[in-house]
């Protein structure tokens, strides 16, 4: 690598790296107690559920040791299965970063961006392996099992060889491009579900979820009719074949729940247009929210169908599954108030409110998950209260 193809790269890690100490300043700056108490509540929820597995391991450990090369065996292909996972994501992204525009016009040849993009995802793989490397460490120290130091190293190194195996070639993807090459445009397509709920855009204020979906709209519909057939398919195939109803009630939930999660976006809500307009916060919440809100219930609606068919009395579940749906749709809402710039990171957080709650159903009975269910809840309160403030610039 060349003195300039150095500099380039190294311009590139500073940019990131003022980006992510210009977002930890912003976050300190702005909502100290807010970051304080949920730091520390992490940190205590991690340290105490590590200990609770430990402790688990501990009480099963003739078991677990007598079964070893089996857990080993088991271990390994988890890890090189989270390993590859990780990997794919890190060289879509490394991919992404070393073809941007702003790079696009400096003079960094194709093959130096290929070689600093796998870099890249050699170094991220590097500073992630030792992580499964000390899990594994932990499990076979906790059941004292046999040469835990050779189990340790198979770990982090299955680990790593997964993730560079799928990191590298995704770190070239467009990289090597033609930049002659012009590609022709392409013919638009009607999104034919989404078409269906437009015309909820028409109640103030006005076309608020057309302007939140913007091009997004087709690959919904393709997504929901997709999942439709595919899920909804299968687990109303169980249910008129085995006349069990439950099949199509959870999976009514479940589709309907990831439906809302696809088609719901938060970022208009960050608008100076629409923060400095008189509508209110939750009139604008209701306007992002009506479009994705109705194909959730459509979605649920149909998928519960052969319930209804195999029984007429699987109403009341269906109700019940309903009631389900919305209180996660609520929760889903919430974690997107609170993070309206990144779905990804809204889901991250949504996915960690249900955990708890089920964790503590699973580990300690219904009683405890319930009184999860409403510790989250409370904290979902005060997300959204905190989110409301932003909105009108009061934090």
């Amino acid at each position: 690598m060349n003195k300039r193809s150095k500099k380039l790269l190294l311009i590139l890690v500073w940019w990131h790296w003022l980006g992510v100490r210009n977002g930890v300043r912003a976050a300190w700056g702005n909502n100290r107690r807010e970051l304080v108490l949920v730091v520390a509540g992490v940190a205590f929820l991690m340290v105490y559920n590590l200990a609770s597995i430990y402790s688990s391991l501990m009480d099963v450990a003739p078991i677990v040791r007598s079964a070893w090369h089996r857990i080993l065996l088991a271990e390994m292909a988890a890890t090189m299965m989270i390993g590859a996972t990780c990997g794919r994501l890190c060289g879509r992204w490394a991919g992404r970063q070393i073809s941007a525009a702003w790079l696009a016009v400096l003079p960094w040849p194709p093959a130096e961006r290929l070689r600093a993009a796998r870099l890249a995802c050699f170094t991220v793989g590097g500073v992630l392996t030792p992580l499964p490397a000390f899990c594994g460490w932990g499990v076979g120290h906790a059941v004292a099992a046999p040469h835990q130091a050779i189990a340790t190293a198979a770990l982090g190194l299955g680990f790593m060889v997964a993730f560079l195996t799928a990191s590298l070639p995704g770190a070239g993807r467009n990289i090597v491009a033609d930049a002659d090459d012009v590609a022709e445009p392409a013919q638009p397509r009607v999104a034919v579900v989404w078409r269906l709920v437009e015309r909820l855009d028409r109640m103030a204020p006005r076309w608020a979820g057309v302007w939140a979906q913007g091009d997004h709209g087709r690959f919904i519909s393709r997504w929901w009719l997709a999942n439709l057939l595919a899920a909804g398919g299968a687990a109303g195939a169980i249910t008129l074949t085995q006349g069990w109803i439950w099949p199509s009630v959870v999976i009514s939930v479940v589709g309907g729940n990831l439906a809302y999660m696809m088609a719901l976006v938060g970022a208009p809500l960050l608008s100076p247009v629409l923060r400095s307009s008189p509508v209110q916060y939750g009139v604008a919440w209701g306007a992002m929210a009506r479009a994705p809100l109705a194909l959730s219930l459509l979605w649920s609606g149909v998928a519960a169908v052969p319930a209804l068919i195999v029984s007429g009395a699987a109403w009341r579940q269906a109700l019940g599954g309903l009631g389900v749906l919305m209180t996660l749709n609520l929760l889903f809402s919430v974690a997107v108030a609170a993070v309206p710039s990144s779905r990804r990171q809204a889901a991250m957080l949504y996915v960690c409110l249900l955990c708890v709650i089920i964790y503590q159903g699973l580990e300690y009975g219904m009683a405890y998950g319930a009184l999860a269910g409403v510790a989250v809840l409370g904290v979902a309160g005060l997300l959204w209260r905190q989110a409301r403030r932003r909105f009108r610039g009061h934090a």
